[in-house]
């Protein structure tokens, strides 16, 4: 489901503004004024898989909680953009049409955003891998103060909520790439797919969906709740309200708490107190950094590491096409990772092999190698703030360099293993990977990071960051199951510090 027109072609009132006009008890989303109305107990900034995924873990353990989503962006769709199209190549088109690309320097041509009800979580490539254990202690300059026993169980939650399979293909082409490359070790890809079931749910997971089938939830037990006391506003007992095309640019603090946000809510600025709420941001490592500078809490607070530490994975790609005698489309679907091959520095990337988007041509099999490098952690790579401007600054160090190097020698390697040909040179997509981390670093001191173990920025007390702005380092994972089980480990905390019940709803929450 899309929205934003209409159906005759004229222009559509925007989500927020339909619910203005309309019984608030009757609608998906809320006014501004409605949202922070009662000072919800947890109050975030940004609705992607960061901010959903602090929503559930509230909503499912702690039966109490308010929680608050104020998302910048409006609707787009309601679940993940390939669900809607499943059989049409439509995240490219998507994105350039709803991707926004926000930033100077280093990100200006590839550093897409998706600023819309679950944030780049609609697009989403889907792979769902744990973050290697290695990879918590092996960055000299980015160790980890969490210890990965301290998140397992969070992990393991994540992967039940959010579906994770182990691959999805049972083909021709999946069975001969597992075989021909037993030498690298290849597995299946961990998807956010739940291959158990048919319908819409079979499809990637999404950010977006979960929050809405939370709200719709949250909906139908508040108007249970106003039954059964005789009351008609069932709306007072909603315990997740969100309200769409509200900005927020910038925090005012006192004595070490946010008392005040200056909103940008359809187009007029508004300055909301917000009561005893605790404030998390979750708007991405660049867009939660911005927000931490542009209120000056570096300054104030002394805290030298904001918005430093900005890196990605340093991603390369290329095609090849190898003889396979194969004609049907659906049996050349293929999706193998390659682990690392080492725990040395210069060893710490993985390597992607999948169906190009044409994967048959000419009776030959297309295939597309990916190669994701972790990017060393260096406090001089940064966002600057240049009047409404944020300029990412990166320059990569000579072991990234080293690391790309030795990446692209194995990528030719299992072209080679493969039966291509001809093997063109992996080229280096700068600024594509979308997996930025770092730039409000978890430590145990202000003098080298911003937020403590349970994201909590230092010497604050209501304000937290549950991004991967607190990831020390990037490591070789994709960052978004690390994302949710970072989310559900501060969602914990913060639960509990609030001093709420903790009452599990049921299966697999119980389980942390």
């Amino acid at each position: 489901m899309f929205f934003g027109s209409s159906s005759s072609g004229s222009p559509s009132r925007t989500t927020s503004e339909m619910a203005m006009k309309t019984d608030a008890s009757h609608t998906l989303l809320l006014p501004l004024d409605r949202v922070l109305a009662g000072a919800p107990h947890v109050l975030i900034i940004g609705s992607g898989p960061a901010g959903v995924s602090v929503t559930e873990y509230l909503y499912n353990v702690f039966p109490e909680a308010t929680i608050a989503i104020l998302e910048r962006g409006d609707v787009l769709t309601l679940t993940h953009v390939n669900n809607v199209f499943p059989d049409q190549e439509v995240r490219g088109p998507f994105i350039d049409a709803h991707g926004t690309w926000p930033w100077k320097g280093y990100f200006e041509n590839n550093g897409l955003m998706i600023f819309a009800l679950g944030g780049r979580g609609i697009v989403a490539g889907g792979h769902l891998r744990r973050f290697e254990k290695d990879d918590f202690v092996l960055w000299k300059n980015g160790k980890w103060p969490l210890l990965p026993s301290e998140l397992d169980r969070f992990f393991t939650v994540a992967e039940i909520v959010r579906n994770v399979s182990p691959g999805e293909f049972e083909s021709r082409a999946q069975t001969w790439a597992m075989g021909v490359l037993d030498e690298f070790k290849p597995h299946p890809p961990p998807w956010g797919i739940d291959v158990r079931t048919t319908g819409l749910r079979r499809g990637l997971d999404s950010s977006a969906q979960r929050l809405c089938e939370l709200i719709h939830r949250d909906c139908l037990e508040a108007h249970e709740k106003a039954l059964l006391k005789g009351e008609k506003n069932w709306g007072q007992y909603r315990r997740i309200l969100v309200s769409t095309n509200t900005r927020v640019v910038k925090l005012d603090v006192e004595h070490g708490r946010v008392t005040n946000l200056a909103c940008q809510n359809l187009g007029q600025l508004k300055d909301v107190g917000i009561g005893d709420s605790m404030v998390v941001l979750a708007a991405s490592p660049i867009e939660s950094a911005r927000l931490i500078l542009d209120s000056n809490l570096d300054h104030e607070l002394g805290l030298v590491a904001a918005g430093k530490y900005l890196a990605e994975h340093i991603l390369c790609r290329t095609e090849i096409t190898v003889f396979f005698p194969i004609q049907d489309p659906w049996d050349a679907r293929l999706n193998v990772v390659i682990p690392p091959p080492g725990r040395e520095l210069r060893q710490r990337f993985q390597i992607d092999v999948r169906q190009s988007a044409v994967p048959v041509k000419n009776g030959k099999l297309c295939l597309r190698i990916s190669g994701f490098a972790a990017m060393d952690p260096n406090e001089n790579n940064r966002i600057e703030i240049d009047g409404s401007d944020v300029r990412t600054i990166i320059e990569l160090s000579h072991a990234d360099h080293v690391r790309v190097d030795a990446m692209k020698e194995t990528m030719i390697e299992i072209a080679e293993r493969l039966g291509a040909k001809e093997l063109p040179a992996p080229e280096v997509a700068k600024g594509r990977s979308n997996h930025e981390v770092g730039t409000l670093r978890m430590g145990t001191s202000k003098a080298n990071s911003v937020t403590d173990t349970n994201g909590k920025v230092h010497d604050m007390e209501n304000l937290f960051v549950a991004d991967a702005s607190v990831f020390p380092c990037a490591g070789v994972a994709n960052p978004m199951l690390t994302i949710t089980a970072l989310a559900y480990h501060l969602a914990q905390h913060v639960g509990r510090t609030i001093g709420l019940k903790e009452v599990p709803s049921s299966e697999p929450w119980s389980l942390c």
